[in-house]
């Protein structure tokens, strides 16, 4: 309880692997602008900063390797983020609802799993890195991010979950490989896209149902 009725806290400097800021904070969470994740912070707590609506900006120690579930969930006010090179893991739900995200998010060349529903909801992304380490995106890690206009999606990634992509209608091409097509091209992105697909050169079997359903792709390669 060391800052209960603390309301008026604007910023915080502080590590990021004790307790979410809600629970630090809990009545000026909500309202701060501001947050400066400290050096020596490896793994971000579940919840961090899950809620506070009105920050803008957050800092990133180097050195993070770890962003907690849902660290930064409903952080609608977040315009864009830094994510160090050091991370490797984006936990399930880590930004999800973060409306305010605008342009392209780029994950880092060392990130090798994208949680569950880690982006779900952002809306005003445009684009997309996905680096060739990640091997595994979570089931509706992009649902809901109808920005996105295009999507390429690397050979090493080895799980695509169910309904990863679901939701971008604002797609026009797309880039797969063979983990998409085991899963069934509408089971990741929508059956309803009118899309251009062009299929991975690595890809050597074109799996049964592949591409079932999909009435309106406009051209495969």
């Amino acid at each position: 309880s060391a800052f209960i009725g603390c309301s008026s806290i604007q910023s915080v400097t502080l590590r990021g692997d004790i307790l979410p800021l809600s629970c630090l904070f809990p009545d000026a969470y909500q309202n701060l602008s501001e947050v400066i994740i400290l050096p020596g912070t490896e793994n971000l707590v579940s919840g961090f900063m899950a809620g506070c609506s009105v920050a803008s900006r957050v800092s990133f120690p180097d050195g993070l390797v770890n962003i907690g579930e849902r660290a930064f969930m409903g952080c609608t006010g977040l315009k864009d983020v830094d994510i160090p090179p050091c991370v490797t893991n984006i936990g399930v739900s880590a930004f999800s609802g973060c409306t305010g995200l605008a342009g392209n998010v780029g994950v880092p060349n060392g990130v090798t799993s994208i949680g569950a529903s880690a982006f779900y909801d952002c809306s005003g992304l445009t684009g997309v890195v996905i680096p060739p380490s990640v091997a595994n995106i979570g089931a509706s890690a992009f649902s809901g991010c109808t920005g996105l206009t295009s999507v390429d999606i690397p050979d090493g990634v080895a799980r695509v979950g169910r309904g990863a992509f679901s939701g971008c209608t604002g797609l026009s091409y797309v880039n797969v490989n063979a983990a998409v097509l085991k899963q069934g091209f509408a089971n990741v992105f929508d059956s309803s896209l009118a899309v251009r697909v062009v299929v991975a050169e690595s890809v050597a079997n074109i799996t049964a149902s592949a591409f079932s359903g999909c009435s309106r792709l406009t051209d495969v390669t």
